[in-house]
């Protein structure tokens, strides 16, 4: 694993769901329990989103991230300074004492990893995250999530709007698991927020929190260590073909055809040429879409979901939240189906689909 991966996995959520949420609650405050927030509210926090994001400087908070997924758990305890539209930010790991002493800083153009254990640090250049940047992912949420006001509750001592986002219709793939949010109604601001996508979920608490305070100077500089080794990442190359043809004498694997289950036509594609080389191709019919991914077989890790039968070949079938997937292996080469379908749907899909010829 590269330096630093874990400690980037443990971050704080993205800042725009953290504020949305902020004001869903401003304005569900005179709902009932249980009650749905109306397209027009949902509409008016989009609205007022930078109207928001302009009241707040910034935050410095304990924040303990506690994940679960394959029976296995993890939790992580940091410090983090932010500041709000900018992309400037620090995390400091307090706890497990394995990890204490790493970080992580950014200066909004720039981020540094730094792993304490193995005394490596490693640069990356990040793309501008301000607030104009940000506004459209806050109308992807509320246009991809209903939100629910559940009330106020006592959580540890804090009075707390209770809210819950549930993907709707237009939700993609990256937007298929269920948020809670408990919003102190003093700072309307997530004190907590759980996730479940599947079978694996994550718990993000903040603690002793502080709204705007007063950022010391180098606060978001990173001091690399005299005796540190600088790890350079490697940044794959992608490649985006909206034609097939191209898409297939691009690659040396061979990929299903135009059609899938003569219904799903090809939409678009890409490759990924990095540790591991994906090729990606999305079809869709009127309404869905469907994402086959083409890999050398024993490249990704082997998958233990249930084996299915499609047709005379074996494949493994998983669900993480809203998606399912569907993979099985022809020759020397591995083939992902993935899509929010149900299992009988990827089974018709698949056996559609014949082992393609070596190349």
């Amino acid at each position: 694993m590269e330096a630093g991966s874990e400690d980037r996995s443990a971050m704080v959520p993205n800042r725009s769901s953290v504020l949305v949420v902020c004001l869903a609650a401003a304005l569900a405050l005179s709902g009932c329990a249980g009650q749905q927030l109306t397209d027009d509210q949902e509409q008016r926090v989009a609205e007022k989103f930078e109207e928001r994001l302009s009241e707040i400087d910034g935050y410095h908070a304990t924040v303990t991230v506690s994940s679960t997924f394959d029976n296995r758990s993890f939790e992580m305890t940091t410090e983090v300074w932010a500041r709000t539209g900018t992309g400037e930010m620090r995390q400091e790991v307090l706890a497990p004492p394995d990890r204490a002493g790493s970080k992580t800083v950014s200066n909004g153009s720039v981020m540094w990893t730094y792993n304490a254990a193995e005394n490596t640090a490693t640069r990356i250049e990040v793309p501008d995250v301000g607030t104009t940047n940000t506004v459209p992912r806050v109308e992807r949420l509320v246009e991809n999530f209903d939100i629910y006001s559940n009330g106020t509750v006592d959580l540890n001592g804090t009075e707390t709007h209770k809210l819950t986002l549930v993907p709707n219709e237009s939700a993609g793939p990256a937007l298929s698991g269920t948020i809670t949010m408990w919003v102190d109604t003093e700072k309307l601001f997530p004190v907590k927020m759980s996730m479940a996508f599947g079978e694996a979920t994550s718990t993000v608490r903040y603690r002793n929190l502080t709204l705007d305070p007063d950022f010391e100077d180098g606060t978001f500089e990173f001091d690399l260590p005299e005796d540190a080794e600088v790890r350079t990442p490697s940044t794959p190359n992608v490649s985006e073909f909206q034609s097939y043809d191209r898409l297939a004498d691009a690659v040396d694997r061979p990929i299903p055809g135009r059609e899938l289950a003569d219904r799903f036509a090809f939409e678009r594609g890409s490759v990924v040429d990095g540790s591991t080389s994906i090729v990606s191709l999305e079809y869709a019919d009127r309404d869905r879409t469907v994402t086959m991914q083409v890999t050398a077989a024993g490249e990704r890790n082997p998958s233990d979901g249930e084996n299915v039968s499609v047709g005379d070949r074996t494949a493994q079938y998983s669900e993480f939240g809203q998606m399912a997937s569907l993979t099985w292996t022809c020759e020397d080469t591995a083939y992902t189906l993935l899509g929010q379908f149900e299992q009988e749907t990827l089974v018709d899909i698949a056996a559609d689909i014949e082992c393609p010829s070596p190349r």
